[in-house]
């Protein structure tokens, strides 16, 4: 067993007690992550130092994992709503009126339940999961919670060295998508 994976491993002991099949497979998801991350960026490529970096990461994911458990499912789910939430929360509007905010949040919800189950598939996609694959445990939705929030939080170039979350740009796409005129169109068939 490599030391990165019997760290991390070790750090998620006191979680999900009941589970070793559920630890093990969420610690080596940890990992991957870990190592797929170090190994696509080129400063943490240039220290020398990959295998000391990718620790740092895994151990730093599995605390994140260890704090989302602890908040149990329900506040997790809402710690992860307010965050999203307030990152975008200025983008949601239809262009050209002012939303009232019981409006803006109506479409926060909209937009929200959306973007989880798009997380969901990147989440299923990244680990090679099933495509049935949902969280069941406490331990893999504190899983799911934490990539959520940074696969909402991911930087995306938007041109001229700038760069925007991906959740800001999907936001303004949702927005964008609500207020576009609907096409008008004849129904097949009518004469003339």
């Amino acid at each position: 067993m490599d030391d990165i994976y019997s760290a991390v491993l070790e750090r998620l002991a006191p979680l999900d007690k009941g589970s070793l099949t559920v630890r093990e497979a969420v610690c080596d998801r940890i990992c991957q992550t870990a190592r797929r991350f170090c190994d696509t960026r080129q400063r943490i490529q240039d220290s020398g130092d990959v295998k000391g970096w990718t620790t740092k990461m895994a151990i730093y994911l599995a605390d994140r994992y260890m704090s989302s458990y602890r908040l149990g499912s329900r506040r997790g789910r809402e710690e992860l709503h307010s965050t999203l939430g307030s990152m975008i929360y200025r983008y949601i509007a239809v262009p050209f009126s002012q939303p009232t905010h019981l409006q803006r949040v109506a479409l926060i919800e909209d937009f929200l339940q959306g973007f989880y189950h798009k997380a969901l598939k990147v989440f299923r996609q990244e680990n090679q999961l099933a495509a049935s694959y949902r969280p069941r445990t406490r331990l893999e939705l504190a899983e799911f919670i934490v990539f959520t929030e940074r696969y909402g939080k991911r930087r995306i170039a938007i041109g001229a060295g700038r760069t925007r979350a991906l959740a800001v740009l999907q936001a303004q796409t949702f927005s964008q998508e609500r207020a576009a005129p609907a096409e008008e169109t004849a129904p097949d068939g009518e004469p003339d």
